[in-house]
């Protein structure tokens, strides 16, 4: 996903984009943003971590 197309999600649907993210994330979707230029906070890291912590969350309640 483009950062500039987040950012206007953010934006102009604040209140739709992150509560559809997060069932996304949820429910196993992994997200990477791609912009022009590098920028001091990845991102794809805070992403893959956040994804990461779901999934390990999601592990601890089935077991």
């Amino acid at each position: 996903m483009p950062l500039l197309v987040l950012i206007l999600l953010m934006m102009f649907a604040f209140w739709i984009t992150i509560p559809l993210m997060i069932v996304g994330t949820v429910c196993g979707l992994k997200y990477r943003f791609e912009g022009i230029d590098t920028v001091s906070v990845n991102l794809n890291d805070l992403s893959d971590k956040a994804s990461d912590a779901i999934e390990d969350l999601k592990k601890s309640y089935e077991g």
